[in-house]
């Protein structure tokens, strides 16, 4: 039996808008729940504000969850702090966004890769510099780049310093935020082939946050798709892909050139999503939906399992094209 490394439970984080006289409260996240198998991968995908970022910010407990639990390892960690946490955090880590603001500009590369290493106390065999070259040379680096600084490379040789960080202290959970978004296209097909590789060849767990489908499909075993704060399916690569049946995934694989699938079933979603100020009662997506009925605006579909091996949050699941 898969050890069951990573289990998110009804996960929540609401913002307090400050200087707010009405106590208003951006709701980022609302009840997220997923589990993720020793060594598997898992995709999140969603249009920027659904709360993807958020998700994976309180995963690796950057950011402090206002409800729901956190397990991992067998551990609840939703509100572990100080040392406990400490000794937590060698074991989950995280590649951000831009590989420009993550590296800190007057540090060499010796020094940022070697940073987890410091912080921990981990004291590697032959040490730490030859520790550096050796994860420099895991991620296509010239391991005799060390003593060279950020601005001295680009930015897919950047990402390739961030997730050499954050495999020094040889994690067993790591989560990337976006991390192709800010490179040219040109670059991005290598670094999501490197982080495909490195995940299956070290066995680690990988929780990918995107909104590229395509990498999305290349990368993980299962995903996730976010709306407005809360996951509508979940399921595997193939029952997503090939079988979705939420109106919101339909929509979003539609859009994408050479989704086969459901080209034929292709509908320009009207309007923008709701305010997370001000989610919209029942189903969250019920107000953009062409297949609303009157009990979507009433109650809140469950993310509940049917005949394929999904799961779906929606009252009227499609199993053919649009009606």
């Amino acid at each position: 039996m898969t050890e069951k490394l990573l289990t998110v439970e009804n996960l929540v984080k609401h913002y307090r808008v400050r200087g707010s006289r009405d106590a208003r409260v951006v709701h980022a996240v609302d009840g997220v729940s997923f589990d993720l198998p020793a060594g598997a991968s898992l995709g999140v995908v969603g249009e920027s504000g659904c709360g993807k970022t958020t998700v994976a910010r309180m995963v690796v407990r950057l950011t402090e969850p206002t409800g729901g639990r956190i397990v991992f390892e067998g551990r609840d960690i939703t509100h572990l702090t100080g040392g406990p946490l400490r000794a937590v955090r060698p074991r989950m880590q995280i590649i951000f966004q831009d590989p420009y603001a993550s590296l800190n500009p007057r540090h060499s590369v010796a020094t940022s890769v070697a940073m987890p290493l410091r912080v921990n106390g981990i004291h590697p065999a032959g040490g730490i510099r030859r520790r550096v070259g050796e994860l420099l040379e895991l991620v296509g680096l010239n391991p005799d780049d060390q003593d060279r600084y950020p601005h001295e490379f680009s930015g897919g040789q950047r990402q390739r310093i961030g997730i050499a960080r954050a495999l020094a202290t040889e994690p067993r959970l790591i989560v990337a935020d976006e991390p192709v978004s800010a490179l040219d296209v040109s670059i991005q097909a290598q670094i999501i082939g490197l982080l495909r590789s490195l995940q299956r060849e070290l066995g680690v767990a990988l929780v990918l946050i995107g909104h590229d489908l395509a990498v999305i499909r290349h990368v993980c075993q299962r995903v996730a798709v976010m709306y407005l704060g809360v996951i509508v399916e979940i399921g595997d690569r193939a029952d997503i892909f090939d079988h979705p049946e939420h109106p919101y995934t339909r929509a979003l694989l539609a859009a994408v050139p050479g989704a086969q699938a459901v080209q034929a079933d292709r509908v320009r979603l009207q309007g923008e999503p709701a305010s997370p100020l001000q989610p919209p009662g029942g189903c969250r997506f019920h107000t953009r939906c062409p297949l609303r009925q009157p009990r979507c605006a009433d109650q809140t579909p469950e993310l509940v399992g049917r005949s394929g091996g999904q799961r779906t949050a929606c009252h009227f699941p499609m199993t053919g094209p649009w009606p």
